[in-house]
Parts: C-alpha cells; sequence; structure tokens
C-alpha cells in the first residue's frame, strides 16, 4: 500500500483542509500522543470528523514513522475488531 500525505502549514491552514479532503470519503491522520493533545489539533480533528465519513487517528507511532510504521499500527487495529 501506497499512502498518499498532504501537508499543510502556516496562517489559516485549518481554513485550507477542507479544500484539501473535499470528496474524500476516508481520512488517515497519523500523529502522536504529545501532538494530538494541542488546542489547534483538535480542533483539526473534530472539523475532519465533520466533513468526512470515516477518520482513522493514529496517534500510537514512533517518531517520524515509517510507511512500514504505519501500515502495522493499521493492522494492528483490523486485527483487534
Amino acid at each position: 500500500m501506497n499512502i498518499n500525505s498532504t501537508l499543510l502549514s502556516g496562517f489559516q491552514a485549518l481554513n485550507d483542509i477542507g479544500y484539501v479532503i473535499q470528496n474524500r470519503r476516508s481520512l488517515l491522520l497519523v500523529t502522536d500522543k504529545n501532538v494530538i493533545a494541542i488546542p489547534a489539533v483538535t480542533a483539526l480533528v473534530d472539523q475532519l470528523r465533520t466533513q468526512a465519513e470515516t477518520l482513522i487517528v493514529l496517534d500510537d507511532v514512533p517518531p517520524e514513522p515509517s510507511q512500514h510504521d504505519v501500515m502495522t499500527q493499521l493492522e494492528s487495529r483490523v486485527d483487534a475488531r
């Protein structure tokens, strides 16, 4: 699996996210426990949840995770179901 990514940064980046994710049904947010606790990130997650059918938040990955790290986390979630 190839995981495509988009990075937005800077002033008003939260306002731009709607344009980037329009017509997307499923979203994957990869972060860590420290970042997910930041109020701006919490606002982002809330916004993503209102705009996508499915939002998966992986917040238990090592710093600078590889695609392998992300796939391992995703697979463990599927196996847990």
